[in-house]
């Protein structure tokens, strides 16, 4: 499964792989089916720091017009700061939610965002959850028994 920032999940038959991109924490994760606790898909809402910088913009871009001395200039540098706020403002609009995927193990957590595929995840955690139900079970921690010699 594939992600908008190029980052991987790959199921095994035995262990989950992560390989990520430059921008992610961890480029390359590996984690035992065994050891993994819990898978959680979480949706990840829309960044509101470009609307509210957008907004923010709007209002420097009259502050710029009304203060600059020269009426030609004010005007041209107030259109450009409103044009500037406008596209942020566009970007929170255009920019679809999210979808984050964290995987739970024993001594690890892996965290990577996937986009906008949500029913993708699901379905991934589910093939995660259906693989772990058909692990034949460990009996012994150890492979060796031990017999008493004698």
């Amino acid at each position: 499964m594939g992600s908008s920032s190029n980052t991987r999940i790959v199921l095994t038959h035995n262990r989950v792989l992560v390989s990520g991109s430059k921008n992610e924490t961890a480029l390359y994760a590996s984690i035992p089916l065994t050891d993994i606790s819990s898978i959680e898909v979480s949706s990840r809402p829309r960044a509101r720091r470009s609307a509210a910088w957008g907004v923010v913009g709007l209002f420097a871009a009259v502050g710029v017009w009304q203060v600059t001395p020269d009426a030609r200039t004010g005007f041209i540098a107030g259109i450009a700061v409103a044009l500037i706020a406008l596209l942020m403002i566009a970007d929170y609009w255009v920019r679809p939610a999210g979808v984050h995927i964290s995987i739970r193990g024993k001594d690890t957590v892996i965290q990577t965002e996937l986009g906008s595929r949500s029913e993708q995840a699901v379905e991934f955690a589910t093939k995660v959850e259906d693989s772990r139900r058909k692990m034949l079970p460990n009996r012994l921690s150890n492979p060796w028994r031990n017999y008493p010699v004698s």
